[in-house]
């Protein structure tokens, strides 16, 4: 963990290295965490990513110029977005996902016609069971989308596909269970 403290951050060689990069910790660190909250939804990831950016800037404090401040940002948020990412993605490969923790929420609470429809006829219950034989992927990118407003490009960089593929399966997904909908309604039910 990067502490600026009292005490000279490990790695620095100069008392001017040190100040630089003391200054930019406090000049950067919250703007930082509050990006990479966008991406990983959690304050203690976020801030460990943090943490990890801070210490790739001590191997590379040479690259960054305090006069240059639109460059330090993007340069600090460059490296910060490419570790949530990979933080991120390789969560999504190990951890179980519980979809069913957010499919009420998923249902229940959109502006979207289609899911209002399902809704008004009581339909809940169906679309869960409908929802949970979708692929993991496919319920991901759903909540993804759907839930928590992420961007085709956000879910694009954690599947590690196009943009145009992310949107792509989102559309595809909601049109096979809009499909379910549909014969369900032809079977009168």
């Amino acid at each position: 963990m990067v502490s600026t403290q009292g005490q000279t951050p490990s790695g620095l060689d100069t008392e001017s290295d040190a100040e630089k990069f003391t200054q930019l910790y406090h000049l950067y660190f919250q703007p930082l965490i509050r990006c990479i909250k966008k991406i990983v939804h959690s304050d203690t990831l976020a801030e460990e990513i943090v943490q990890e950016t801070f210490q790739r800037l001590l191997r590379n404090l040479g690259k960054v110029d305090l006069n240059q401040p639109q460059r330090t940002k993007a340069y600090l948020v460059k490296i910060a977005v490419h570790i949530a990412y990979d933080v991120y993605s390789q969560e999504l490969k190990y951890a179980p996902i519980d979809i069913t923790s957010c499919q009420d929420t998923l249902i229940t609470h959109s502006p979207d016609p289609v899911w209002e429809e399902f809704n008004s006829k009581g339909l809940l219950s169906l679309m869960q069971t409908w929802i949970s034989e979708l692929s993991e992927k496919e319920q991901l990118i759903l909540r993804y989308r759907f839930l928590e407003k992420w961007s085709y490009k956000e879910i694009a960089d954690v599947f590690q596909i196009p943009e145009s593929t992310a949107s792509s399966l989102y559309s595809r997904i909601r049109k096979r269970l809009f499909e379910k909908y549909l014969k369900l309604q032809e079977k009168g039910e």
